[in-house]
């Protein structure tokens, strides 16, 4: 199409006469080029192929003839999607299938009629580009393979119907492409895309597909396979498109096996691509295994995660969760000086469900800033019944999710709960992890001052553990330093307690109390004093206790 909308007809005819009369008859629609043979045809093709939209061919020319002529632009993948009407001088049938074999769409009988010309022609170019607008909505524009929503939609249909053919959904995922782009640039990236994309086609059988789903992720369905054929593929992958990147570039392959069951067939294509993409997730770390495979471990884990989120709602209605407060020990009285709330699943059915095992799954959901919510409210009911019961009150910590922070009225929600039951701000101690504040510093810190405004107070918890550094204590201000178990079970060398004597002396410098978690001899007891540790936590002195457990344990070591 030329800048004035029209389409441009390339016509290939030796006779001089034909070629004119085809000309007139088309000339006030299209813009028309003429050339004489096949060979001279070819050359203004492939020099204007972009704009062509459709070619009248003569059959019987000299130097290029009609049938070398298909040969060579259906070998030419540039050009093999440019429509050809054939012009005939006879309707054989012979002669039509031999064309048609060579590629052709349609045929015009000579002598011309020019209304039959004229429709055939217009009929051809609206085929064609109706059929390339299908081609672009369905493709990725990048690598050409089909895009996400049609993969997954065709993958459903193939798997439909043949409901006896047992499939694999697989999943690639390209380890170190943010390293391409970055190093090589984004056309270097694109580069490795479009060849991943070429390299799985190339592999595929009848009735096989392959789609880009992400950004460098590829899917693909092919009919059920071993695992080494997997593995292979996965070799193969890795040995065509690393080349010049080395190690930097990794490709990992995850896969599902669809089965015949009415169960794993009910899935959409895009759970059991997410299925596939955990057995990426398996092995992501893993030097010496590029390709997973989704198994029944994984699939217990899916099914309880799925029980997890089916009842969470139900469970925070009905109050099946509960809050258990461990104790915190001051080093200097013995005395209860605190406590940490946990919170506990007790389910009608499964029982007591530790925190590890939901925790993270809220987490990922983000239903934790709910539960979080409602335990808060819930230490605060509690602290206002002991209060009534004049139990002397302890500061009572409670953990924050990162998620929580990303709530623009968390504080004024934690400033109104203490206000609904009258609990003086300074017993409610927000209990903040490393990687919490390391996710977003600034808007942590913006939190905690906030925090610190209304009167609560804030601890940082696990220290000691992962990427723990004295620049966090510097940067934000905590009011109580938590240290991790794993630094107070280490105490058998010189060097160890030296490590702890230091952290605990710019606690004591920067004015934070410490506490320390997962004391369990009364010689760790003794060591932790003796450095000036401010209180403890841990099976020492108590599990963590329900909530009336806990009243009578205030009773009984406060001599009430």
């Amino acid at each position: 199409m030329d800048d004035t909308g029209r389409r441009t007809v390339l016509i290939i005819e030796d006779n001089d006469i034909n070629r004119e009369m085809l000309s007139l008859i088309l000339e006030n629609d299209y813009n028309v080029l003429q050339a004489e043979n096949g060979r001279e045809g070819l050359d203004i093709l492939s020099e204007h192929g972009d704009r062509i939209s459709l070619v009248l061919l003569d059959i019987n020319m000299p130097v290029m003839n009609g049938y070398e002529f298909m040969d060579e632009v259906r070998s030419t993948p540039s050009l093999a999607h440019v429509p050809i009407i054939v012009t005939t001088s006879n309707d054989a049938v012979d002669d039509e299938i031999q064309c048609l074999k060579k590629g052709a769409s349609d045929f015009v009988v000579k002598p011309y009629n020019s209304e039959v010309v004229r429709h055939r022609v217009d009929n051809m170019i609206h085929l064609r580009e109706a059929s390339s607008l299908i081609q672009v909505i369905e493709h990725d524009m990048l690598t050409g393979v089909l895009n996400r929503e049609i993969f997954f939609w065709n993958a459903e249909r193939i798997m439909r119907d043949a409901p006896d053919q047992d499939f694999d959904l697989v999943c690639t995922d390209i380890s170190g492409f943010k390293f391409v782009n970055e190093v090589y640039g984004k056309e270097e990236g694109d580069r490795l895309l479009r060849q991943n994309g070429r390299e799985i086609a190339g592999r595929l059988g009848s009735g096989e597909i392959v789609g880009r789903i992400g950004g460098d992720e590829f899917a693909f369905l092919v009919k059920h396979k071993t695992r080494e054929a997997h593995e292979a593929l996965t070799a193969h992958l890795n040995e065509a498109l690393t080349g010049s990147f080395g190690s930097k570039v990794l490709i990992k392959t995850g896969v599902y096996h669809t089965g015949t069951s009415r169960e794993e067939r009910d899935l959409t294509a895009a759970a059991m691509c997410d299925r596939a993409r955990q057995a990426i997730d398996i092995i992501k770390n893993r030097y010496n295994q590029n390709c997973g495979f989704f198994d029944d471990e994984m699939r217990r884990d899916l099914e309880f995660e799925k029980f997890i989120t089916d009842n969470m709602e139900q469970a925070l209605a009905e109050e099946q969760f509960q809050v258990y407060y461990q104790p915190k020990h001051r080093l200097d009285s013995g005395l209860p000086g605190g406590a940490e709330a946990l919170v506990r699943w007790i389910h009608p059915e499964k029982g007591m469900m530790k925190p590890g095992l939901f925790i993270p799954i809220f987490e990922a959901n983000r239903f934790i800033s709910r539960l979080d919510y409602y335990m808060y409210e819930h230490v605060c009911m509690d602290l206002k019944r002991w209060k009534e019961m004049g139990i002397p009150l302890v500061p009572v910590s409670i953990n924050a999710s990162r998620h929580d922070f990303e709530q623009p009225d968390y504080v004024s929600q934690l400033d109104d709960l203490t206000h609904k039951y009258g609990i003086d701000h300074e017993l409610l101690h927000i209990e903040v992890t490393e990687s919490a504040y390391t996710d977003n510093s600034v808007m942590i810190d913006n939190c905690i001052s906030e925090l610190h405004e209304k009167g609560f107070r804030v601890e940082l918890d696990d220290f000691g553990t992962g990427y723990s550094n004295l620049v966090s204590l510097n940067d934000f201000h905590f009011d109580v330093l938590k240290l991790d178990m794993g630094l107070i079970r280490k105490l058998g060398t010189d060097r160890e307690k030296n490590i702890l004597d230091f952290v605990i002396s710019i606690a004591e410098w920067l004015n934070m109390e410490t506490v320390a978690e997962g004391a369990e001899s009364r010689e760790e007891i003794e060591t932790l004093k003796a450095k000036g540790c401010t209180s403890v936590q841990g099976y020492y002195y108590s599990k963590p206790l329900s909530g009336k457990d806990f009243e009578a344990y205030l009773k009984e070591k406060m001599n009430l």
